[in-house]
């Protein structure tokens, strides 16, 4: 069984992979890849570790920012679902919700339960359920 990681932003890639390179318990079991930022390169990223590795799951880690003010850098969430911002398809069809893909009834994303499960409280990692909307945007 093989996990992939992967991440845009090359400072937590090396960290990252530095951190598992110095564990045997993860080589050849636990890869991190690299992608660019945004939704396409992601995919992409993801398609090709999924052709080469075969994981049994895909963690992406280094989600950008937040709208809850509440929240500080180094804190931790885990993306129990999410909904791409992007998508508008309202003006073509008024029946279809913002973030829905037309010839769908898909709005919302939700993650492996028991995966978010696992990550909740494991090695006492404080953490919190996150809803992700993603938009290919920069925010301040």
């Amino acid at each position: 069984m093989s996990i992939v990681i992967i991440g845009a932003i090359p400072k937590e890639i090396e960290a990252l992979r530095d951190r598992i390179g110095r564990n045997p318990l993860y080589k050849g079991r636990v890869f991190v890849e690299e992608s660019e930022v945004g939704k396409v390169s992601v995919a992409s990223t993801t398609a090709s570790a999924i052709d080469k590795y075969n994981p049994k799951a895909i963690i992406f880690t280094g989600v950008c920012g937040a709208v809850d003010s509440s929240l500080s850098i180094g804190d931790v969430g885990v993306g129990v679902a999410a909904v791409d911002a992007d998508v508008d398809a309202r003006r073509w069809d008024s029946s279809y919700k913002l973030g829905q893909l037309p010839f769908t009834q898909t709005r919302i994303y939700y993650s492996d339960k028991n995966l978010c499960s696992r990550c909740f409280g494991f090695n006492g990692l404080s953490c919190f359920p996150a809803y992700i909307a993603t938009k290919d945007m920069f925010m301040d």
